[in-house]
């Protein structure tokens, strides 16, 4: 039978529990002169702003459309990427938090000084190869280090997500990111020291039915010099103004390749449909035109411009001398 607490022993762990809320209050709470105060951990010091945080997690979102398009072309499969979490730890958290063999590059986003490094689960690169030499997207046998010829394949696809990476920073920070290393062993990519502080973000790639995990860490010495870049306010304004200009870009470039009927009207005649009936091999009709006056060259439907007929080498051509004014 269990032992039955006397009242002096409930009293005492009243007494015990009423401490507890007491501290904890003034722990949250102010001073007793009323200087408010906050609690703060030299060990796990919280170097990014919220409002730092929430446009990395805005720019990462736009990288997660843009890989799984990119991805999805890649391997002719479906594939979805999804933003999870974005989140500030020490760096060598991070690396604990991996598995030996990991698939991890290091890369240098220039001009910034410093590296970072993406991530990937070795089961969706598995499943990624298998898609990519043509087999349904399976993982056979367990997961190992990746032969050279595989991290070639690997290394395409992880080019490929750099370029998604520069598109979806752009807005707030142009900048090139570029392959430095390969790492299988988490523990040899140290790029910064294991107490720095570091934004990890974290994604899961979708392939068919199987799924893994991604992520991306840079440290908090890599971003600093343009954190203070990192504002809602400057993401919606140069959010909007690039997007217009891109778009403008955009509109204009196919513009360009697109192909406009052009004629140099010699001039014109108007006859009847008898007369047009009784036309023979060496009949004449008579232009409105004089022989010596300009052609009006129509592109489209609209007359553009006055030209004189000529040649150049062997072809005929024409050399525009005016506009037409118009109307």
């Amino acid at each position: 039978m269990a032992e039955v607490l006397t009242q002096e022993e409930i009293n005492a762990l009243l007494a015990q529990f009423s401490k507890s809320e007491e501290e904890d209050q003034e722990h949250r709470g102010a001073l007793s002169d009323g200087v408010s105060y906050t609690v703060y951990d030299f060990k796990r010091p919280n170097r990014f702003s919220r409002e730092q945080l929430r446009t990395i997690h805005m720019l990462h979102e736009t990288f997660a459309r843009y890989l799984s398009t990119t991805l999805s072309a890649h391997l002719r499969t479906p594939v979805k990427v999804t933003l999870i979490d974005v989140q500030q730890r020490i760096y060598d958290e991070y690396l604990s938090s991996l598995k030996s063999p990991a698939v991890m590059y290091v890369f240098t986003p220039e001009p910034l000084d410093g590296q970072a490094i993406i991530e990937f689960n070795p089961y969706i690169v598995f499943i990624m190869i298998d898609r990519l030499m043509g087999g349904p997207g399976r993982v056979r046998g367990r997961v190992r280090e990746l032969t050279e010829i595989e991290e070639k394949l690997v290394r395409a696809m992880v080019d490929r997500a750099m370029d998604d990476l520069k598109d979806a920073w752009d807005p707030m920070v142009r900048f090139d990111p570029h392959i430095d290393a390969y790492e299988s062993n988490p523990q040899f990519a140290q790029i910064v020291s294991p107490n720095d502080t570091t934004c990890v973000i974290s994604f899961e790639i979708r392939v068919g039915e199987a799924n893994g995990s991604m992520s991306i860490c840079m440290p908090h010495s890599t971003l600093q010099p343009v954190l203070q870049k990192l504002s809602a306010q400057q993401w919606y304004q140069k959010g909007t103004k690039i997007s217009s200009e891109k778009s403008a870009n955009a509109i204009s470039a196919g513009l360009e390749g697109v192909k406009v009927p052009i004629a140099a009207c010699l001039g014109r005649a108007s006859i009847t449909v008898s007369e047009m009936l009784e036309l023979q091999t060496g009949d004449v009709i008579k232009l409105d035109e004089h022989a010596f006056d300009p052609l009006t060259v129509v592109i489209g439907n609209s007359p553009k411009f006055h030209a004189i007929p000529g040649l150049v080498g062997k072809n005929y051509a024409i050399q525009i001398v005016g506009t037409v004014e118009s109307t």
